[in-house]
């Protein structure tokens, strides 16, 4: 049996490399969506710390004073993580986008291949098919 043609063996080494890569850009994606859910988990407790002291104030509390100031500063945390968010949004959208594009890739090189492993078979002639059959018969 003849081995892959070098063609094949170049199509084959493309195929590897797409698929790494395409690993590569999940890894990538997982880890931007679970950094965009910690954002939003960080401003939602933001905001329930916000409400709590809204509420505090409503009830005639006087609020304390560190927490007080650690509102101010959230306040500017929260103007940062939606810039954030905001970012991250636009790059996963990117990476899906990448994304798609790679798993054609491979679906394009994987068809490549299996061209190429068809083409490399002989096809039978009408002929060739009557001299296998005469042989069989004798």
């Amino acid at each position: 049996m003849i081995g892959p043609s070098r063609a094949e063996r170049a199509i084959a080494q493309l195929l590897k490399a797409a698929r790494s890569n395409v690993a590569v850009l999940e890894a990538h994606l997982g880890a931007l969506e679970e950094a965009q859910r910690s954002a939003a988990r960080t401003l939602e407790w933001l905001a329930e710390a916000k409400r709590a002291q809204d509420a505090a104030q409503a009830a005639g509390l006087s609020p304390n004073r560190d927490f007080a100031g650690y509102l101010e500063g959230a306040a500017d945390k929260r103007a940062i993580l939606t810039s954030t968010q905001a970012t991250l949004s636009a790059e996963i959208v990117g990476v899906r986008d990448t994304l798609a594009k790679g798993r054609a890739e491979i679906d394009n090189l994987r068809r490549l291949l299996e061209g190429g492993r068809r083409s490399a078979r002989p096809d039978l002639t009408t002929g060739d098919r009557r001299s296998i059959s005469a042989k069989r018969a004798s």
